[in-house]
């Protein structure tokens, strides 16, 4: 199966370009690898983001919420952020709306 390509909303975006370069990195490699196969069950969440997933890094507490969209492909990134505050899923379910 051909990989996903990997897109970011602009806000998304400017929030990765924010991380320290280390929790960047870890992150992208488990990015990559999501890019292969997105559907991880156990990382799905729930309520009015059901549609969405997360990849964390734990040493950091760092989430990356994304969104598959099968008709094109995609694995679009929706937010990045901690997830002490909730702010990354706060923000990923205005994203949403």
């Amino acid at each position: 199966m051909m990989p996903f390509k990997l897109e970011f909303l602009d806000l998304a975006f400017d929030e990765w370009c924010k991380l320290d370069s280390a929790v960047a990195t870890r992150l992208r490699k488990k990015l990559d690898r999501r890019l292969e196969q997105p559907r991880i069950e156990s990382q799905r969440l729930h309520g009015t983001l059901a549609d969405c997933f997360k990849i964390r890094d734990d040493k950091s507490g760092s989430r990356v919420v994304y969104v598959i969209e099968d008709d094109e492909h995609v694995v679009l990134v929706v937010s990045v952020g901690k997830r002490a505050d909730g702010a990354a899923y706060r923000i990923a379910e205005a994203r949403r709306d």
